[in-house]
């Protein structure tokens, strides 16, 4: 069960140049082309600044019975990188964690996060804290110049959700980028809990998707939410 310390909240949601976008025409009504898996070696653009917190920031951290969800909430307020939970981990896991000697926040986190059985991963420029060796979504890849992938791509996103269901908070969505989104009705009651600033509405909806353990795909100018394979 959840914390009855934790509180739903929802924060404004920008998007930048939204307007502009819009007016350059119409959306598609054709599916996407089918996702193209990356190299293997290939690197997200946002994952050079993890991976310079992680290695440049040092600290020290003490967590004598701390739920993890408040770990979490520390970790987005000390970082300028966003940090997400792995949608299948129970976020009131109890963390106990003592790190008394300074050292490199990368070493820390791994500490931290082996308290609880997990590992702290670098996936899309996002810190993912989940189980280890645990596949995460496959995004689609964002092609085209249809009204849906120029806003997947340009519009930038700011919000918070705290423990608010999935299909709410696409509705939220829904209303401030003009997009049809969607959650199928296996995972709509998802528990969302994510906090991002100033990021491209595709790079926001791969967080949403790792948060709640699905996948997001785009079908006939739609996007829609669907469970992890």
């Amino acid at each position: 069960m959840r914390s009855s310390k934790r509180r739903s909240s929802v924060r404004v949601v920008s998007i930048v140049g939204l307007a502009a976008l819009a007016a350059t025409g119409p959306a598609a009504t054709q599916d996407a082309p089918a996702p193209t898996p990356p190299p293997a070696a290939e690197r997200h653009e946002g994952d050079a600044a993890v991976e310079k917190e992680l290695d440049g920031k040092r600290v020290r951290l003490n967590f004598p019975d701390t739920p993890l969800w408040e770990v979490v909430e520390l970790l987005r307020d000390m970082l300028p990188v966003p940090v997400v939970v792995q949608g299948s981990v129970d976020r009131d896991a109890s963390v106990v964690a003592r790190i008394d000697k300074e050292q490199p926040l990368r070493a820390a986190l791994k500490a931290v996060a082996g308290a609880v059985g997990l590992e702290a991963r670098v996936w899309r420029g996002y810190l993912v804290l989940c189980p280890p060796g645990k596949k995460l979504p496959q995004p689609p890849e964002v092609r085209g110049d249809d009204e849906t992938a120029r806003k997947l791509r340009d519009a930038e996103v700011s919000m918070g959700m705290e423990d608010l269901p999935l299909g709410e908070a696409l509705e939220f969505l829904v209303d401030v980028t003009e997009l049809r989104l969607r959650a199928t009705p296996e995972v709509a009651g998802r528990v969302l809990d994510l906090r991002v600033e100033r990021l491209p509405l595709a790079s926001v909806l791969d967080g949403v998707a790792v948060a709640t353990d699905t996948v997001w795909r785009v079908r006939g100018g739609e996007i829609v939410f669907e469970p992890a394979p």
